[in-house]
This record gives C-alpha cells, sequence and structure tokens, in this order.
C-alpha cells in the first residue's frame, strides 16, 4: 500500500518499492479493493520479500509495523529509517475487525503518516 501511496502522492520525486517479511504469490484482493476504493493505483504493485533489496541503499527506508521491526533485523541500508507504528492487519481478528476493515484502517494511517513525511521532505508542494 505503500508504495501505491508514494507513487500518487510523491509524484515524480520519488521512487517507490514496497516488500514485507511474508509476501504472499500476488496482491490480496482486500488490498486491491481498499486502494481501489480510495482511488489509488495497483497497476505493477507485486508482493516482495525485503530480502530482494539486500546490498541496496536507500534514501529512506520506512518501517510499518512492529512485526518487521522484530522479524526483519537485516533491513536495506537507508540514508534515514523511518518508524511508523501501523497495526498488522494479520491481528485482525484479535483486536475485532475485519482484514477489510484493518486494511482500510492502515491505509488511512500510512497516507497520515505519508502527508506528514511529505510536508517535511517537500514542503510547500501540491499532493
Amino acid at each position: 500500500m505503500g508504495e501505491s501511496l508514494l507513487r500518487h502522492h510523491g509524484g515524480d520525486r520519488f521512487e517507490a518499492f514496497s516488500a514485507g517479511i511474508r509476501p504472499g504469490d500476488v496482491l490480496p484482493d482486500f488490498t486491491a479493493k481498499a486502494l481501489a476504493e480510495a482511488h489509488y493505483g495497483i497497476e505493477g504493485l507485486v508482493p516482495k520479500h525485503y530480502g530482494v533489496f539486500a546490498g541496496e541503499e536507500f534514501d529512506y527506508v520506512i518501517v510499518l509495523c512492529d512485526t518487521v521491526r522484530a522479524e526483519a533485523p537485516a533491513l536495506p541500508v537507508a540514508k534515514k529509517r523511518l518508524d511508523w507504528k501501523i497495526e498488522d492487519p494479520g491481528d485482525a481478528k484479535r483486536r475485532g475487525v475485519t482484514i477489510e476493515e484493518a486494511v482500510r484502517e492502515n491505509l488511512r494511517h500510512i497516507r497520515e503518516h505519508l502527508m506528514h513525511f511529505l510536508e517535511a521532505e517537500c514542503p510547500g508542494e501540491r499532493r
């Protein structure tokens, strides 16, 4: 989701990649639906393991949840690392919400964090 949102709001100022610790083979339907409902593109989004970026250096690495912090000690190298506290949607049932609700909630939270990030890194630019 972060990749789609940054492409949308960041325009050509950033090259965005997204990866996880346990990616599936395809973009989950509930993720695609949440992005489409919010008018974000899914073109080119493919689940990837963070290990595919081993050895690469990035300007930013944004870590979204505690699960990643706990299970992925060797994240790609970055000039700046940002830690955003986003609930793992896999914990939806424990929290008493559906996976669809959890994904939509996460989308809202990621967007909020991203807008603050863009304002800090690209002040005065339109999104």
